[in-house]
């Protein structure tokens, strides 16, 4: 989602990192970190919410058909959690029609950093002709960091590795409804943060006591029904889902001010004694 706000007037995200950003529709947010508040944004895949206060699970856009960005209250339509707007990214669907796939492989160079690359996989195949199909998406990228700590003497920190996988499986019930199951795992490593300090001798340099590497880790799996009731059209959607962020900060700086700055000194006193006998 990082570089979807470019696209979207009133869309802006933070930028913390892969997948310990937050999401901004017209400046409303539950705060630019992740905390113990409802966010007020609600961001979904395929009409099912994937974030409550959590922050945004950087999925990447793989086989995405469209993102939609709703601005303003849709408490009406998406319920609590929606005050400043709704991001919905909707996939493509299994197509019952016919097999293909697709392979993309992409590389990046990092002007000062380290290279780039991603590989990109997708399949399309039914399964029982005009009833069922299966779609899968799998992709792999690596982005090069570029930040040099120059207390730890590390140069191109801030890289992450992206991973997953998205399985869906479309049922025809009959010509007025569908069924459809889907799957997803993503985990990303980012090996430190993407911050420099004002005033380093490099335009990309910090000076820190620890690296502040993170790891995010996101799966679901969800079902959804559509029909035409006459009157009206029926969706409903279900999910179960675990998202599980880790990631550490050095607070070495803001340590001396709860007393806990750590201080050692050694002293090896030396003594030389002279007699002096008449």
């Amino acid at each position: 989602m990082t570089a979807s706000p470019r696209a979207f007037s009133g869309l802006t995200v933070t930028n913390l990192g892969p997948g310990r950003d937050k999401l901004f529709i017209r400046g409303l947010a539950d705060g630019p970190v992740a905390g113990q508040a409802q966010s007020l944004i609600g961001l979904y895949l395929d009409d099912v919410r994937l974030t409550y206060d959590a922050p945004d699970p950087a999925l990447r856009l793989a086989d995405i058909e469209r993102v939609e960005v709703l601005r303003g209250p849709q408490g009406a339509l998406y319920g609590a959690g929606s005050m400043g707007g709704v991001v919905q990214m909707v996939s493509r669907a299994p197509d019952l029609d016919g097999v293909y796939g697709r392979v993309t492989a992409e590389g990046a160079l990092t002007a000062g950093g380290a290279p780039g690359d991603a590989v990109e996989l997708m399949i399309n195949a039914p399964i029982l002709r005009d009833r069922l199909a299966v779609r899968v998406v799998g992709y792999d990228e690596r982005v090069g960091g570029y930040i040099d700590d120059e207390a730890l003497g590390l140069s191109n920190t801030g890289g992450m590795h992206r991973q997953g996988l998205r399985a869906a499986a479309l049922l025809r019930l009959n010509p007025g409804w569908t069924l459809k199951a889907s799957v997803l795992a993503q985990t990303i490593d980012v090996d430190d943060s993407q911050y420099a300090n004002l005033g380093a001798h490099e335009p990309y340099a910090r000076r820190r006591s620890l690296t502040e590497p993170s790891r995010n880790d996101f799966d679901g799996v969800w079902a959804s029904v559509d029909g035409d009731l006459g009157w009206a059209r029926l969706r409903a959607s279900s999910s179960v889902q675990s998202h599980r962020l880790d990631a550490r900060y050095d607070a070495t700086p803001a340590a001396g001010l709860f007393g806990l700055r750590e201080q050692r000194r050694w002293t090896r006193p030396t003594t030389c004694r002279q007699r002096c006998m008449r």
